[in-house]
């Protein structure tokens, strides 16, 4: 094998001892091994092998591994000497690169967005801490929504074309009579890339607030477009806004219908119309092609708020070419214990999208489990499962341990750790499993396991929400109940989105007896995964 476009050279790499985990998808298949290069070993990857060269065509025998593989050695390149060393580490050191992409994305924007001062962490130093017993981090404390969470937010809004979420009439064509002569002055500078760039960067250092407003610019700055009210409710939803997010989400959809209902001649001719237009003039009312997507999220966001009608609503008269609009329907009758009403939905999302799509396999296993059908459920669940999840798993050993026993489900979480050595869910399932079962054996196998896993999993990704849940749900499974702490805490800190962040939260108020704050985070966990059947269900209770 070799490694081809690596800095313009090829190297000679070696596969190591073949490992044991295998995937194998039609002519497909994949093998979880150890890589090298020359005598250096590299991380361990999925190796991937097929017949079907309209994958690969540029590649003719060449094979390339990511950069990511490369993250335990240190790498210097001499350009004169075209040579490349490897050098094996002994440990990561990792600077952070968010900072430095903000603070040059906020130069484009200037003089507009002048922030006090920006809170940005050391992974390395903050992270870590926790294994080295350090209890003088700085922990984030977890955030909520601005509103109580006991309960979703009971909101409707109009679903009449033409009519704006205040009631007001939404009118593309018509100037506001009382705009200033001056807006253009008032106007943010930069373009709207700019701030959506900004934004996306916000996102990913976990600050949620900078992302809001740099979206709710982004809204000014394009005439508010279709594209830019979906990213703003995208972004509100995800952050637990319900109300906002559906404000901008049904205007994204009023926007989207108010062009792509009118036929397509009268579209062509009015484009054509468009184009000569000029400066104010011109109306603001193509939509992208891209926002057929708003009905979906609107409708997720409806089923974040409790309202299963308007979900039921939106599904029933504008299903049309998004398989994510019939899937958060069937989510929304899981919320009220309508499992077979829910298979309906299920098969127009398959339908419309044959895909290997796992959560709606998922939910199929949930409609066929409901009704009896362990068989039937199970092979559905294993093909959901094909994209480890962690709510997925549970559903899937709950469901096992009782169509066959404490024994079976044990055996079955072993068995999917090993197929699946780099997945932080797997290696929770399976701690898990080995606590039920009270066999002393297996839970110290499994211990062991997870924590040489997770160690090294957090070297490797030390900002990421989701292995931050999915450790600090272990460690309480162990019984580290401070380290679990400050673990979700940090994993909400870095992604405020996720929900095995809220669902880690939730387990750790839950077992330090404070209820209320365990059920407001386990709906939030429910309101950040609209499209998951495992947490469409949580909704149910609240």
């Amino acid at each position: 094998t070799r490694i081809g476009h690596l800095w313009g050279n090829s190297i000679d790499a070696k596969q190591g001892a073949t490992g044991t985990a295998q995937l194998e998808r039609a002519d497909q298949s994949a093998t979880y091994m150890n890589l090298s290069v020359g005598n250096v070993p590299l991380a361990s990857r999925w190796v991937a092998v097929t017949d079907n060269y309209e994958f690969i065509p540029d590649l003719e025998g060449v094979a390339e591994i990511s950069v990511s593989a490369f993250s335990d050695v240190d790498i210097f390149v001499n350009p004169q000497a075209q040579t490349i060393r490897l050098v094996p580490t002994k440990g990561q050191t990792r600077h952070d690169p968010v900072p430095f992409l903000i603070a040059d994305a906020e130069k484009q924007v200037a003089p507009s967005y002048n922030q006090q001062q920006h809170s940005h962490i050391a992974p390395c130093q903050l992270c870590r801490s926790i294994h080295e017993g350090d209890d003088e981090g700085d922990y984030a404390k977890a955030k909520t929504t601005d509103g109580p969470l006991d309960k979703p937010v009971n909101v409707s809004v109009p679903m009449t074309a033409g009519e704006s979420t205040d009631g007001s009439v939404f009118d593309t064509n018509q100037e506001d009579e009382n705009k200033d002569e001056d807006e253009d002055e008032d106007k943010p500078p930069g373009k709207t890339g700019d701030w959506h760039r900004l934004a996306k960067l916000y996102a990913s250092a976990g600050q949620t607030d900078d992302e809001l407003r740099a979206y709710e610019t982004e809204v000014a700055l394009s005439n508010s477009t279709c594209p830019a009210y979906l990213r703003l409710g995208q972004a509100q939803l995800r952050a637990g806004q319900i109300a906002d997010a559906i404000v901008n989400l049904e205007n994204a959809s009023e926007h989207y219908h108010n062009w792509y209902d009118i036929s397509l001649d009268e579209r062509t001719n009015l484009e054509k119309a468009f184009k000569k237009a000029k400066g104010e003039d011109k109306p603001n009312l193509v939509a992208a092609s891209s926002c057929h997507v708003s009905d979906t999220y609107l409708a997720a966001a409806m089923l974040a708020a409790g309202d299963y009608e308007t979900v039921e609503r939106l599904y029933n008269e504008r299903f049309d070419l998004d398989a994510g609009l019939a899937l958060i329907a069937a989510n929304a009758l899981f919320a009220q214990g309508q499992h077979q009403t829910a298979h309906a939905p299920l098969r127009q999302a398959v339908k419309l999208d044959s895909g290997p799509w796992s959560e709606v396999r998922l939910g199929l296993a949930m409609v066929y489990q409901k009704a009896g059908d362990w068989a039937t459920a199970e092979e559905h669940y294993k093909r959901a499962l094909n994209h480890p999840n962690m709510r997925g798993l549970e559903m899937w050993l709950d469901g096992l341990r009782t169509a066959k026993g404490a024994d079976a489900a044990l055996t079955a979480a072993m068995a999917y750790s090993a197929s699946r050595p780099n997945s932080p869910a797997a290696f929770y399932a399976l701690a898990r499993e080995a606590k039920r079962s009270e066999n002393k054996e297996a839970i110290a196998a499994a211990t062991s396991m997870a924590d040489a896993f997770f160690d090294s999993e957090l070297d490797r990704s030390p900002r990421s929400g989701d292995i931050w849940g999915t450790y600090a749900r272990y460690l309480l499974l162990t019984d580290r109940f401070a380290t679990a702490k400050e673990a979700a805490e940090l994993a909400v800190q870095f992604d405020p989105n996720s929900a095995a962040a809220w669902m880690a939260l939730s387990d750790i108020h839950t077992k330090d007896g404070d209820t209320d704050r365990a059920r407001q985070f386990k709906l939030r966990a429910a309101q950040s995964a609209p499209f998951h059947p495992g947490y469409a269900i949580m909704m149910g209770e609240f």
